[in-house]
């Protein structure tokens, strides 16, 4: 189940202007990480079927990184996302960078 898509731009041309996703940090259960990120389009979704439990914890931080693709590779500071899962109001979300 896709939660968030993170949006990174830069405004090089080419490749140094191509941005990839990586998760940071990821909250983890049974030693499996509960949100993966596609690399090029920056969908977080869910890795394990029913691992989300807002009972048991009602919120998840996910630290994600993006880098351009030139040589070196630069990046700009992380992403911080807070996934909170209410009953009223379904997912919603809070960024910080």
């Amino acid at each position: 189940m896709t939660v968030l898509t993170v949006i990174a731009t830069d405004a090089d041309n080419g490749n140094n202007g191509s941005v990839t996703y990586s998760l940071k940090q990821v909250p983890v259960k049974g030693g499996q990480p509960l949100f993966s990120v596609d690399p090029h389009m920056g969908l977080i979704t869910t890795r394990l079927n029913n691992a989300l439990d807002r009972e048991v914890q009602p919120i998840y931080h996910v630290i994600v990184q993006a880098r351009d693709r030139g040589t070196p590779s630069m990046s700009g500071q992380y992403l911080r996302c807070f996934i909170r899962f209410s009953r009223n109001i379904g997912i919603h979300f809070t960024v910080a960078i």
